[in-house]
């Protein structure tokens, strides 16, 4: 939230800081739109900030902040991760309790190349 960015830009830097010291890295993902584009289908929709829910023509209902969540592991992992298929990233975000789609509903995306191409 645009209040906190002083704040949140300190602690990014410390965290970066402390990160770099001990070896790791920190990334930064990109966080815009991540809440109003529906990630089973990849559909972006007009939300006002009240709205708590998004509804997506695809079928897809979920709290507005889980949405960009996943959007935002999505995002994560379709640029840092070791791709192991879609369907094995779909299932193991059905263990988190995150996902609760039908699975047979989601847009396939068999590679990472794909899911980059949507981002870039």
């Amino acid at each position: 939230s645009t209040q906190n960015n002083g704040y949140l830009s300190r602690f990014i830097k410390f965290l970066t800081y402390k990160a770099e010291f001990i070896g790791k890295k920190v990334v930064k993902i990109d966080e815009s739109y991540t809440s109003k584009i529906c990630y089973v289908c990849g559909k972006q929709h007009d939300m006002p900030l009240y709205r708590r829910d998004m509804t997506c023509d695809c079928g897809n209902v979920i709290d507005r902040d889980r949405n960009s969540a996943i959007n935002i592991m999505i995002r994560y992992l379709s640029n840092y991760a070791t791709w192991t298929g879609y369907e094995h990233f779909v299932h193991n975000l059905r263990q988190t309790g995150l996902l609760t789609f039908d699975v047979s509903q989601i847009h396939p995306m068999n590679d990472i190349t794909t899911r980059r191409n949507l981002h870039a």
